[in-house]
């Protein structure tokens, strides 16, 4: 009967073992679990952020272009004002030359008219002596 008390002991001792086995190892799967989840959520984080630095460069490429392509129009822009200010003075210029050649011409018309009535009178009163 020692014997079989003995090996019931044996068995009870291994149960315990095999208990307190599992325990740890559960106690070190969740103490891995608990080193493997912050590891996976920092990698997580990297590759998030090296696909915004991925899009952070295509829009500087971009914004770059787009700066390029303001400043070439903003030159375009200061070619174009200037050379409208040009031929808007050349237009008030010939707009004041028009004006004065038509004053010209209604001063010489009216001069002719006057000549002519004056020439027309001397007539008349030639023709009337």
């Amino acid at each position: 009967m020692d014997e079989i008390e003995s090996l019931k002991a044996a068995v009870h001792q291994k149960r315990q073992i095999l208990i307190q086995s599992k325990k740890k190892r559960k106690h070190a799967e969740t103490k891995n679990g608990a080193i493997k989840h912050p590891y996976e959520n920092l990698k997580h984080d990297v590759e998030s952020l090296a696909n915004k630095a991925d899009k952070f460069d295509s829009v500087k490429t971009i914004l770059s272009m787009k700066k390029t392509e303001l400043k070439l129009k903003e030159d375009t822009l200061k070619q174009l004002k200037w050379k409208h200010e040009i031929m808007f003075q050349q237009f008030e210029l010939m707009n004041v030359e028009k004006k004065q050649k038509q004053k010209d011409l209604i001063q010489a018309s009216l001069s002719l008219q006057q000549r002519e009535r004056f020439a027309s009178t001397l007539l008349k009163k030639e023709n009337d002596t």
